[in-house]
């Protein structure tokens, strides 16, 4: 933030006169750079138009500092505004940035509004930076001397830059930008000052994610001479921490900037940065050239053959090969014939176990055994089929007839049969096929528990069963389910103990039962033993584990909403152990229901 200037003892308390011609402001933010505010990197550079606009401030950039003590601010804040517009491509970039002096607070003019010295950008690039080696280029700065303000807020000859830009690979979310060169100020003529100077810029990267990260930056500028033989400090040390969030084509950004130890002309003690950049999105690569792109091909490497046949994957796609095999129910192979038909066609007709190259598609299936039994299935080839072995089970049916009954033995009508969660049948008695074997029945009737029952289906025989169903422990009562008992957890836990899993299963049966309770609120509650917070965390446990449970059971999780109230509503606010048990429960809430 200084200018050191050592003058004899008899002017010490005089003083400066003039306004030195020069520019003051050294932040020259980056026309492109994706991670960083002052840096140049080599992946900037984008396909089409880009613009920028920031605004940055910077706090007493330029001071008399007298020998014998004391300072004297000639630049004491300056508020500019960067307008930045660039082209290019990977490899070249061209862009102008025009400075507007927003707020110039100086010993020339108070309040200045004007316009800095615009600067003319190129940028080419070597070589981009791989999985593990470093990117470079070479980028060249002019800034016109266009300055309007009387503040030293411009060269009066401009100032040139050139420097080596180069960018590391990336170790996790971490790499290296740098520039690296040198420029000087020209025309400036002021005593000890020395215009041509080696400067430097760089900064450590951290990408959060694929439209945020941080940056922190050193910039520098060292005189290539004696420093100790001039009256003039040029030397310039500055950090800068900024960050950005992106959203489509549009960035925003902010920054925070100090001086470091060598404070010459043009350092802040403090430099604070906000902006938001435009720039066209380039399109994804397509390595290929199938006309999908990488992100969504498949084989990047591969065109896709376009046959009409999965050609969104971007792969070229190999006939199908699928092995069909005959089985019984226990898994053995079975001898057999096996026709393949796609409609009225006939594909083939071979003996079961035999491999098949069948376009992807639909196809009927049809098996008769050397014994006889005739059976038909639907096959779905895949266009992923390398070599798919499909089973095709042998199932033999039998007669079965069930009496569905209350306790009092009287037959329950509105009893619904199911096997393997299909409804097959409602009723009682109710009369059915099914294949052949040890089957699970499972019967629901309204004001009844679900009732799993196994059933042995006997090959060319008839099996009648009776089935005793018993009073629901859970009931749907408008605006709430009900419960004739309790839910059971593991004392102090969250985790359900077995014997409330059929329970629960009742829950989950008038739930999908009831498609119209659209939002059922699973309320958790505790006693008022222990501490109140400790109360509402198990509260909310334990009613999550219950929603996993119902979720598990069938029940869509946007439907279920877990709610933990700790000890906060008691039924009984008595201090018995009675009383405790009837505050420890949990509640089952409607929500949201169609009317």
């Amino acid at each position: 933030m200084w200018w050191m200037i050592l003058v004899p003892s008899a002017l010490a308390q005089a003083e400066p006169v003039g306004v030195p011609d020069l520019n003051a402001q050294l932040f020259r933010p980056s026309l492109d750079a994706r991670h960083t505010l002052w840096s140049d990197d080599v992946r900037g550079g984008r396909d089409g138009w880009s613009s920028r606009v920031l605004l940055h401030y910077a706090d007493e950039p330029l001071s008399y500092h007298y020998a014998t003590g004391g300072s004297v601010p000639v630049l004491r804040g300056v508020a500019i505004g960067d307008v930045m517009v660039g082209w290019g491509n990977e490899r070249v970039r061209f862009g102008v940035d025009v400075p507007v002096v927003l707020s110039a607070e100086g010993t020339a003019a108070q309040g200045e509004f004007g316009f800095g010295d615009a600067v003319a950008h190129g940028r080419v690039t070597f070589a981009a930076p791989g999985d593990e080696g470093w990117g470079s280029g070479l980028a060249v700065r002019y800034g016109a001397p266009t300055a309007t303000t009387d503040n030293p807020l411009g060269n009066p000859g401009g100032d040139l830059e050139a420097s080596f830009v180069f960018e590391s690979s990336s170790v996790g979310p971490l790499h290296l930008v740098g520039n690296l060169g040198a420029g000087s100020a020209l025309g400036v003529e002021l005593e000890g000052y020395q215009a041509f100077q080696l400067r430097a810029r760089g900064g450590l990267v951290c990408v959060l994610s694929e439209r945020a990260g941080a940056a922190l930056e050193v910039e520098t500028r060292q005189s290539l001479a004696d420093a100790s033989a001039f009256s003039t400090s040029v030397d310039t040390r500055e950090a800068l921490l900024s960050g950005y969030l992106g959203a489509g084509a549009t960035t925003v950004r902010a920054g925070l900037g100090t001086a470091l130890w060598s404070r010459g002309i043009g350092s802040s003690d403090l430099r604070a940065v906000v902006g938001v950049s435009w720039g066209s999105v380039p399109p994804p690569p397509d390595t290929d050239g199938d006309g999908l792109p990488d992100p969504v091909d498949a084989c990047r490497t591969e065109p896709e053959d376009v046959d009409g046949i999965l050609d969104d994957d971007g792969c070229p796609d190999a006939t199908p090969k699928v092995l069909l095999d005959v089985v019984d129910r226990s898994g053995q192979p079975v001898d057999g014939r096996i026709s393949v038909l796609q409609g009225e066609r006939q594909v083939g007709a071979r003996a079961a176990g035999q491999r098949w190259e069948l376009e992807p598609g639909a196809y009927q299936v049809v098996v008769v055994t050397d014994a006889g039994v005739r059976v038909e299935h639907d096959l779905e080839v895949l266009p992923t089929d390398t070599l798919r072995v499909v089973e095709l089970p042998l199932e033999v049916v039998g007669s079965v007839t069930l009496a569905i009954v209350a306790g009092n033995g009287q037959p329950v009508t509105e009893a619904r049969v199911f096997v393997e969660r299909e409804m097959v049948g409602q009723g009682s008695p109710w009369s059915g096929e099914l294949v052949v074997g040890e089957r699970s029945v499972v019967v629901k009737a309204p004001g009844f528990r679900p009732t799993r029952s196994k059933v042995t289906v006997i090959q060319d025989g008839a099996t009648n069963k009776t089935i005793t169903l018993k009073p629901a422990r859970a009931t749907f009562a408008g605006d709430r389910i009900t419960l004739a008992d309790k839910v059971y957890f593991t004392l102090g836990a969250a985790t359900l103990e077995p014997r409330s899993h059929s329970l629960l299963d009742e829950v989950a049966d008038v739930l999908l039962d009831r498609p119209e309770v659209k939002e059922l609120r699973i309320q958790g509650h505790t006693d008022t033993q222990g501490a109140a917070s400790a109360n509402l965390a198990l509260s909310q446990a334990r009613a999550d584990a219950v929603r996993d449970y119902l979720i598990e059971a069938g029940v869509e999780p946007a439907r279920l909403v877990a709610e933990g109230f700790g000890e906060t509503q008691p039924l009984d606010r008595s201090n018995t152990d009675e009383a405790h048990d009837k505050n420890r429960r949990v509640e089952f809430m409607v929500g949201k229901q169609l009317r």
